[in-house]
């Protein structure tokens, strides 16, 4: 056991290192996944603690017959390997997710073709069967309501699903056309044309808050008539990421002391810092169901997200920070005038990388 522990301010190997970790032992693995009776961490300087453990030892050899062959934890196992292999190919997806903030919302439009309604734009199921028609006019548009003001980051529109039925109905293509976003007072924060045509449209990174979203179709050069098809609008309040593993399920958010870092945070709750799910936590309303925000504030630390209790020349005390660079999330970082919010979940034991077999 290193009595202090070493890190980067008093050890001349971490020093420069862009690291926080801090070693209270020679393997912090062995010392609190595996432990006694296979493991023993002293001081070698403190000659009695030596003493005490080598009599500890010989009584417990003596008590319980071990075996000369040691001791292998279950995940160094072939088996082990094999049973996180099998989770990750049975569990962990790949493909991006965020929350369709437009599904089953309240939706309305120019004229409505009978059989059809304009809510099936956002029912969430992009068939032939489930789209809206306009009646065949001039200038139709289609309005989706949220509810109430919304951060809004992406649109997506597929307009027909089937390009070959597409091709065949040339009075179905939704372009040319335009996106009005507006307020819960009926004014527009921001718009968008689309003139070619596609199967879908994607607005990203729209970055407004609104209530309505409104598609209109813009006048055509010989001014016709047509339909106009909406087969899946979708509206994302952030940007879609890939999700996490283990599972978000499994997060259970903490807070930790002043100057501790989420690996001790954690600890103390019998659970392990996840790296992994850092991004979900780094938010003032994530903040705010932890501690009381006085002030909000952002900027880069490895001690991030977290609220300030000591005041910096930065930060007052009270201020809730999140964490502006993505590549300083750690588990180790720490720092006596912050209190960290910490991404903390249950683990396996003997299997460290994978939650409880019963939550799975």
């Amino acid at each position: 056991r290193f009595s202090p522990p070493k890190n980067y301010q008093n050890e001349p190997f971490f020093k420069g290192k862009p690291t926080h970790r801090t070693l209270a032992s020679q393997h912090p693995y062995l010392e609190e996944f595996v432990g006694r009776p296979w493991v023993y961490t002293v001081d070698i300087s403190n000659q009695t603690a030596i003493k005490q453990a080598t009599e500890e030892i010989i009584n417990e050899h003596d008590k319980l017959h071990y075996k000369s062959e040691g001791f292998l934890p279950y995940e160094f196992t072939a088996l082990g390997f094999l049973e996180r292999l099998g989770a990750l190919v049975y569990h962990q997806s790949f493909c991006p997710v965020s929350e369709n903030i437009a599904l089953h919302k309240a939706a309305t439009a120019s004229s409505i073709l009978p059989g059809h309604t304009a809510e099936e734009a956002v029912d969430g199921i992009f068939d032939m069967n489930s789209c809206f028609w306009s009646r065949k006019e001039h200038d139709p548009w289609w309005q989706l309501d949220l509810g109430f003001t919304m951060p809004i980051h992406t649109i997506r529109i597929d307009n027909i699903v089937d390009w070959a039925v597409a091709k065949k109905w040339k009075e179905t293509s939704a372009a040319p056309f335009m996106v009005v976003i507006l307020d819960d007072q009926i004014r527009p924060v921001a718009s968008k044309e689309y003139t070619n045509e596609r199967l879908f449209y994607e607005w990203r990174d729209v970055q407004v808050d609104g209530r309505l979203v409104r598609i209109e179709a813009l006048p055509e050069e010989d001014r016709s008539s047509r339909y106009f098809v909406l087969c899946g609008v979708s509206v994302h309040a952030e940007d879609p990421k890939p999700p996490v593993w283990p599972e978000l399920r499994h997060l259970d958010v903490r807070a930790g002391g002043a100057g501790q870092s989420c690996t001790d945070a954690c600890r103390h709750f019998k659970m392990v810092c996840e790296p992994a799910y850092f991004s979900n936590i780094n938010s003032i309303r994530k903040l705010s169901s932890q501690f009381l925000c006085v002030e909000k504030w952002s900027n880069s630390s490895a001690a991030l997200p977290g609220q300030i209790v000591k005041a910096t020349s930065s930060f007052g005390t009270g201020t809730c920070a999140t964490n502006s660079e993505a590549l300083l999330f750690s588990c180790a970082g720490q720092d006596i005038t912050v209190k960290r919010l910490c991404p903390c979940r249950k683990f396996q034991q003997g299997q460290v990388a994978l939650p409880p077999k019963t939550e799975y």
